[in-house]
């Protein structure tokens, strides 16, 4: 990949960069993985997971207005399409209920994690265009 980035789109990406290794990001997509593996996703509840969900939502949707706005997507696929996907794969659902409770009084609550749908759909593209299998989840509780 020889692409050459203005500098404000070198400024999004190391923003965006920063984001994904931020330490309390890395420990909610691990407890979301946990989860997902353990299938508890979904019908839990708690506050803790819900406040980790909201927080990766939150995270992705705002990766993925940036990717958007200033083209970086390929550069940040090339490191993270399967970070993306995964995260992704382990909070459609939520994500989706989500929308859906919110439509019931606003319609205009459709856009809640628009960003994030979108990035998502683009790094399975990416990820598709480069025949790269959709991502699998490891248990890294035992090791």
């Amino acid at each position: 990949m020889n692409t050459k980035l203005s500098d404000s789109q070198t400024l999004v990406l190391l923003e965006v960069l920063r984001i994904l290794r931020d330490e309390k990001n890395i420990t909610a997509r691990k407890k979301i993985y946990e989860l997902f593996m353990d299938k508890k996703l979904g019908t839990s509840s708690d506050k803790e997971t819900r406040s980790i969900i909201e927080k990766l939502n939150g995270d992705f949707d705002e990766i993925g207005f940036l990717v958007e706005e200033f083209d970086i997507k390929d550069m940040l696929f090339a490191l993270y399409s399967d970070t993306v996907r995964r995260v992704w794969i382990a909070l459609q659902n939520d994500i989706q209920r989500e929308q859906n409770e919110r439509n019931k009084n606003d319609p205009t609550a459709k856009n809640f994690g628009y960003y994030f749908t979108q990035l998502a759909l683009e790094a399975k593209k990416y990820r598709d265009k480069n025949n790269l299998k959709e991502p699998g989840f490891t248990d890294l509780r035992h090791l």
